[in-house]
Order: C-alpha cells, then structure tokens, then sequence
C-alpha cells in the first residue's frame, strides 16, 4: 500500500504558515460579510440598522457602501498580505499562484463593479460579477483548508 504523496509531504508549520493560516480565515470572514451587506441592503429584514433608520433607502445605502468599502481596501490588502505570506511561509509554488490568482479575480471582480455602474444595458455581463465572487470564495475555501496549519 503506498501512502499519497501528498500526505507525506510535512506542512510547513512554522510562524508564516500559521500567519498565511490565520489570514486566510480572516479573508474568508471578509468575503462573507460581504455576502451579508448584500443581503443586508436588499432584504431589509436582515438588516438591524433599518430599526434605526426610517425606510428611505438609508439602510441600502449603508450597507451598500460597507460592501464596497470591504471589497476595495480590506479584501484586497488581506490578499496581498497572503501573497507575501506565501513566499515567507515556503509553500509550494502551487499555492502562491492560487493566491495571485485571488488578486486577479479580484481586480476582474472590481472592473466588473465598475462597468455595472456605468452602463446599465450590460446587466448580463455584470452578472459575472456574482459569478466572480462564488469563485474567489471556492479558491479562497481550497487555499485555507489546504493550507491549514493550527
């Protein structure tokens, strides 16, 4: 019976492989708030703010400038950081392309964003931008379970 190469390989665990471990959960956290500040500003009973707020749009315009505030400074600042980690924590090359790979899904998911909100007749190409973001989360979920090293 031979064992899988794959299960014999040691995991690097050393202080970068927990850090890219921790940040990988942190960017998961990140990716599904963002599922909730969509859900939060289309749905308004997942929405606590719309208590507060009476219902002229203040609570879709709150939560709608949370998901893009997450989407454009928070997300892509804890991929980088990943991207460093990677290097630093000696992980296989695989794993470092996976990582870049994030980056670039997530500057397609961006100019996604952008063409959305500049030309409305293009509702089905935006539609990838939905599509997009299941996609970073799938190659986010790989890359953390892979890579899990507490």
């Amino acid at each position: 019976m031979t064992i899988s190469p794959a299960l014999a390989t040691p995991r690097p665990s050393g202080f970068f492989a927990k850090a890219y471990s921790a940040f990988g959960v942190l960017l998961l956290l990140e990716l599904f708030a963002q599922f909730y500040f969509i859900a939060a500003a289309v749905i308004p009973i997942a929405a606590p703010l719309t208590v507060a707020f009476p219902p002229d749009y203040a609570s879709y315009n709150t939560f709608s400038a949370l998901h893009g505030l997450n989407g454009t400074l928070l997300i892509p600042a804890t991929i980088l950081i990943l991207i460093l980690l990677s290097f630093t924590a000696r992980h296989p090359w695989k794993t470092t392309l996976f990582t870049a790979l994030i980056l670039l899904l997530l500057i397609l998911q961006f100019a996604l964003a952008l063409i959305g909100f500049q030309h409305s007749e293009l509702a089905p190409i935006v539609g990838l931008h939905g599509l997009n973001a299941l996609l970073i989360v799938g190659i986010a979920l790989r890359l953390t379970w892979q890579r899990w090293a507490f």
